[in-house]
């Protein structure tokens, strides 16, 4: 089996050489080649997945940026991955169990099932977890700015403060295949998964097996109102605020729009500004999971069911 790896050289963690060592070293006692490349600017991570035509599975070593590279390398190609989280947020990983040792890693990449599951396009772009409108896109941008080398939840505390004290509201146009659903100043959320930074779920209805996308608006115009929306979201509550003027809902295009200058982030990176449409593709993207997995892929009972390739 050959299986090549994919490696973001500042993703959040310190100290990851010596286990990308121990992952080659694996997989060559289990007699599969395997070779590491290394990503060198951003966005260099898709260039390396392009390249990848003849592997069996790619190991992806980074954090949900990196995955989102390669998967917009891929282009839908259905090589499997395999994740090593090295990130901050490690979202995916998360998500569907991948393990950080290196045993467990060659083990899933030689023995896993394959799970294909839908990714969403914005402006033409696949993304594989959520596109943010407003506030939480601003404090990407911000933290982009400043930005050097590793990264952890501490280097968020100043753009997020910053951002706070700043930040004007976009007025916002949310429409759902064609139908206008939500105008009003305030954030929104497009996604494909249930699971956000710090553990928050703002898409609890999320299933990246239904064909479809989530999309959440939060009507909001000042920094009280923001906190309360957050206190909502933690408690699991902002879902039952209806007729508050928050507003979710599903389909397969999303459109976003606003007379303002709006900033846009995607899985976790700068993505410009307002105009964006946003497209589910269905069954678009090829992991790998344990059989055991289905304890965590049983979340989604109810909101979409397993489909194993």
């Amino acid at each position: 089996m050959k299986i090549i790896g994919i490696a973001n050289p500042v993703s959040g963690r310190r100290g990851k050489r010596d286990l990308l060592d121990d992952i080659q070293a694996c997989a060559a006692r289990r007699g599969a080649e395997f070779a590491w490349r290394w990503s060198s600017s951003a966005g260099d991570a898709a260039r390396l997945a392009a390249q990848s035509d003849g592997a069996d599975v790619i190991v992806v070593a980074g954090g949900d940026g990196t995955i989102n590279d390669v998967v917009n390398g891929l282009k839908g190609r259905g090589t499997p991955l395999v994740v090593v989280p090295l990130g901050t947020e490690n979202i995916i990983a998360k998500e569907f169990g991948f393990p950080a040792t290196a045993d467990a890693v060659i083990r899933r990449a030689l023995e896993g099932r394959p799970l294909t599951i839908d990714a969403g396009s914005v402006n033409a772009r696949r993304f594989m977890i959520v596109v943010g409108v407003g506030f939480d896109a601003e404090v990407v941008h911000r933290l982009a700015e400043v930005r050097k080398g590793h990264i952890s939840h501490a280097t968020y505390l100043g753009p997020l403060l910053s951002t706070f004290a700043r930040h004007e509201f976009p007025r916002l146009v949310v429409e759902v295949d064609g139908v206008r659903v939500f105008e009003a100043r305030g954030l929104a959320l497009v996604g494909n998964l249930s699971r956000y930074s710090m553990g928050l779920r703002i898409l609890n209805r999320a299933s990246p097996e239904d064909g479809l996308l989530d999309v959440c608006a939060l009507p909001c115009d000042s920094r009280g109102r923001l906190l309360l929306h957050a206190l909502d979201i933690a408690r699991g509550r902002h879902t039952e605020r209806s007729g508050e003027g928050v507003v979710y809902a599903q389909g397969a295009c999303i459109r976003i729009d606003s007379p303002d200058v709006a900033p846009v982030e995607v899985d976790g990176e700068p993505a410009g500004v307002l105009p964006i449409e946003c497209r589910v593709r269905p069954r678009d993207v090829r992991l790998l999971v344990e059989e055991r997995d289905s304890a965590v892929l049983a979340r989604w009972n109810g909101r979409g069911d397993c489909v194993p390739c």
